[in-house]
């Protein structure tokens, strides 16, 4: 009986464990997600990559597999944006972004 009784902390917190960082890494692969649909328009696809760098490292840190996802498709998708930036400036093709006239 003794045994029983504390044996149940520990399964509660391996159960709290397992749930650690869930909610930052479902955030991290939605803004992942989110940087690489909205890879034409510069500015937010960076936002939203880095947004989802910065939920992706919380997440790892508390053990989520989630979170690096996250944190991988967010870098690559950041990579992405500025490398076709910089080659797409220098080729002068404006057709796959989407550049505000203020950004110039």
């Amino acid at each position: 009986m003794d045994e029983e009784k504390n044996q149940m902390p520990e399964n509660k917190a391996e159960e709290t464990n397992i749930y650690a960082g869930l909610g930052t890494g479902i955030t991290a692969l939605i803004f992942s997600i989110i940087s690489v649909v909205m890879l034409r328009f510069i500015i937010i696809s960076v936002i939203f990559g880095i947004l989802g760098i910065v939920f992706g490292y919380m997440s790892t840190r508390k053990g989520n597999g989630m979170g690096k996802a996250g944190l991988y498709i967010s870098g690559i998708s950041i990579f992405l944006t500025i490398f076709l930036f910089i080659v797409l400036n220098v080729l002068d093709i404006e057709t796959l972004f989407m550049v505000p006239e203020w950004y110039k």
